[in-house]
């Protein structure tokens, strides 16, 4: 089985049978890599800046609690860890605007339940239109 390694700022990749798996620097089982991380994952070298060092510290810190948030808005582990890791990607991408606030964490919760507001339209949009086809 082929086995190829990268390091990312925020993971630890590991590319196994042409799927890309994940562990996080905070620690915790591995996960599917993003789509967004994907392409950004095979172009990181070089050293680690202020700004990307910061952003590890806080994605240790707060990947459990925006997942165990996840988990009390869907009662899924599995949806919980996908919208934590959505939410710190948004914020990644945010991140130099956010790290200049007060509290960082605030902002990927409120990314969080946003994203999980929109899953939730999109799902019920879904229902009706699958509905309607049915009359």
């Amino acid at each position: 089985m082929f086995i190829a390694k990268y390091q990312h700022p925020l993971f630890t990749t590991a590319l196994k049978g042409g799927a890309l798996r994940a562990k996080s620097v905070a620690g915790g089982a591995t996960f599917p890599v993003p789509g967004a991380l994907r392409q950004r994952t095979w172009a990181v070298e070089g050293e680690v800046t202020g700004a990307e060092l910061q952003f590890r510290e806080f994605f240790a810190a707060e990947y459990g609690r925006l997942r165990g948030l996840g988990y009390l808005l869907t009662s899924d582990w599995g949806e919980a860890e996908e919208l934590a890791q959505d939410a710190l990607v948004r914020t990644y991408r945010a991140w130099p605007r956010v790290c200049r606030h007060e509290r960082p964490g605030a902002y990927a919760r409120k990314v969080l339940v946003n994203r999980h507001r929109s899953l939730l339209r999109r799902a019920k949009v879904e229902a009706r239109h699958l509905a309607g086809r049915r009359v």
